[in-house]
């Protein structure tokens, strides 16, 4: 599928290159294959893509050659007929070919794919967005086919980041990635992921030109599993972007440090920036009146952006770093997290309250300002209130977050914050401690025959809160009870909800309360004059399943804790016979305990886990299971109640 017809000596270069390599036999047959890379339906034999900057009347220009063979091992391998390669207004499809190569004697023959079909992409939770997609069907697989897809692209912005993705989640057999740019351009480069050892760099000069060459051979498959980070984490892969470039012995920078980025990013928002509309500033008045305190200002302003903007998301284009005239979102009552900051700032700095826009990538990219100053270090905006010299970040996108409670989304990473044309900060967001984000349980029980019956009172703070609070959002009021009933592991899945209530959900400042009374029927075992109960409810991570190869590391949402206190009411009769022994587990980034005692006529048990990591990665994966196993072993364990 041709789409335009210029950079020929590129193009007709890089399609007798792919010709050579699709149609090229290494020696080793399809059962050499299926043994090398056994359970795998198939692998890439090729990956390869090869950047071209060039210089055009003196105007800065990338095409992307791109090209990958993916070798079929098995006849029941439909599942990889389907192909999509995305673009988008900035990133512009040129050309595409897909085409599968069929064994045929001692060659292959070539079936072209039928039709291509091109159409939007709208993200989740997206109101616009300016990707597009070129979908086709690969024709005719079966075992001991190729799947090639061919593909080229330009782009004319010359402070764009490209990625290449050594790793799949196939097993690569060899992927190449080659940058060829002209004398007197400088690169900013930086390997990402696991395995980076493997990739073997080169450079090169011929004439006019400097070739970049990064190679990896055999990589192994990097597949999603529990808990798993965005796959940016874990993929082996390269930023690389333009840091400077030449035009008749003048050097030019585009993106050396982050100085260059934040020229370029206060420039996105310097048409928006320090105004003072009438009517936002009217509004402004009318929220805060009769507040004397800064933070009481601050935090009325942010609740009415949160509850009164609707976040909606926009991508396009350059627009996509722009944020919207605050009195334009005032009169939409929509936009996406510029806008939202927009209106945000320019309503707090009417108060004369010290504010900033602020650039923030979420933790699913691994990126940071000081390792790579890159258009891909964020993908958010987010305001910054100055409480003296201390930032205060607020997130408008939110509407379940008190002012002091930061997303989860957001720890961890690094901020860069406004503070004029050429002024600003690199700031690392603080990261919540686990007692921040609890879960506290107090479960009171009794026997009425063999049926378990009991309340419940749970008490949510920060982030827990806020998910919580943000999922009860669509809940309606009578089906309260069947959420709770659904929202926990329970021990059984008859655990039914009998009656339910929870706290002011207005009330996103206090922590959230939940009181519920249950009943659980055919889970205490009797044989003869002996009763056995387990009083572990909540049976947390029971689903939680660790490989003992797994080498993907491990995300945890938020650092939290959960204490939980279960009380049974020893039946009149009965004794306790045997209370479970006392089990725990410390590690500095994880915990767990479990402990049994008597009082006052009843049974108790104290249990407490605590998860005090973003990232788990090496040996404490390993860790980390061990300890997960021992808690399934000790949420196994009964009380035993004697008949005296």
């Amino acid at each position: 599928m041709k789409l335009k017809n210029d950079n020929w000596m590129i193009l007709i270069g890089l399609l007798f290159s792919m010709q050579v390599f699709a149609v090229y036999d290494k020696g080793k047959d399809t059962e050499f294959y299926k043994t090398k890379y056994k359970g795998y339906t198939a692998f890439y034999q090729d990956k390869e893509e090869t950047l071209y900057f060039t210089l055009e009347d003196d105007q800065p220009k990338f095409i992307n050659s791109m090209s990958s063979s993916l070798y079929v091992l098995s006849d029941h391998a439909k599942n990889l007929a389907d192909n999509r390669e995305f673009f988008s207004t900035k990133y512009e499809l040129e050309s595409i070919n897909g085409y599968t190569l069929v064994p045929s004697g001692k060659g292959y023959k070539k079936i072209e794919a039928p039709e291509y079909t091109k159409s939007s992409v709208i993200g989740s939770g997206v109101f616009y967005d300016d990707n597009i997609t070129y979908s086709f069907n690969f024709p005719a697989i079966s075992q001991g086919s190729k799947l090639v897809t061919e593909a080229k692209a330009s782009v004319q912005d010359v402070y764009f980041p490209f990625r290449f993705y050594f790793g799949s989640g196939l097993p690569v057999e060899s992927a190449r990635f080659k940058v060829e740019v002209p004398k007197g351009t400088r690169l900013k480069y930086k390997l990402m992921g696991m395995d980076s050892d493997k990739i073997i760099f080169s450079k090169t000069t011929e004439r006019k030109k400097d070739v970049y060459t990064w190679q990896a051979k055999d990589l192994d498959a990097y597949q999603d599993d529990f808990m798993s980070p965005d796959w940016l984490y874990y993929i082996p892969h390269i930023v690389v972007q333009i840091a400077g470039y030449e035009v008749e012995n003048e050097y030019r920078p585009v993106l050396e440090n982050t100085d260059q980025l934040y020229k370029w990013a206060y420039s996105k928002i310097k048409e928006v920036h320090n105004q003072s509309p009438e009517a936002l500033t009217v509004l402004s008045d009318s929220i805060v009146k009769g507040l004397s305190t800064e933070r009481d200002k601050v935090n009325q302003i942010f609740k009415w952006v949160q509850n009164n903007i609707k976040y909606v998301a926009i991508e396009d284009g350059d627009n996509g770093f722009i944020p919207r005239d605050p009195l334009k979102v005032l009169n939409r009552r929509y936009g996406d997290c510029k806008d939202k900051t927009s209106i945000m700032v320019t309503m707090l700095e009417s108060q004369g309250i010290d504010a900033s826009f602020a650039w923030i990538g979420t933790r699913s990219l691994p990126y940071k300002y000081t390792d790579i100053p890159s258009l891909l270090v964020d993908n958010h905006m987010i305001a910054v209130w100055w409480e003296g010299d201390v930032p205060r970040f607020l997130d408008g996108t939110t509407q379940y977050h008190a002012l002091d409670d930061v997303p989860a989304w957001i720890q961890g990473k690094q901020c860069m914050v406004e503070r004029g044309k050429t002024d600003y900060q690199i700031v690392t967001v603080p990261i919540d401690e686990p007692h921040v984000n609890t879960l506290i349980d107090s479960i009171s029980v009794q026997l009425k025959g063999d049926v378990v019956s009991g309340t419940i009172k749970s008490i949510y703070t920060g982030e827990r809160k806020a998910d919580l609070l943000r999922r009860l959002n669509r809940v309606r009021p009578e089906k309260i009870k069947n959420f709770l009933t659904d929202s926990r592991q329970w021990s059984s899945n008859k655990f039914l909800v009998d009656s339910a209530s929870v706290s002011d959900l207005s009330e996103v400042d206090k922590p959230l309360q939940a009181d519920y009374s249950f009943h659980l029927s055919d889970y205490i075992t009797t044989k003869e004059k002996t009763k056995y109960i387990n009083l572990n409810f909540d049976r947390v991570f029971s689903r939680l399943k660790i490989k003992k190869d797994r080498v993907i590391p491990i995300e945890a949402e938020m650092k939290s804790e959960q204490k939980l206190v279960t009380s049974l009411s020893i039946p009149e009769g009965y004794s306790v016979n045997t209370l479970p022994t006392d089990v725990g587990y410390s590690h500095p980034k994880f915990s767990f305990s479990s402990h049994y005692k008597t009082e006052d006529g009843k049974v108790i048990l104290e249990s407490d886990y605590q998860i005090n990591f973003h990232l788990l990665e090496g040996d404490e994966i390993a860790e980390f299971r061990k300890m997960i196993s021992k808690m399934k072993r000790a949420s196994m364990q009964s009380i035993v109640l004697s008949q005296n």
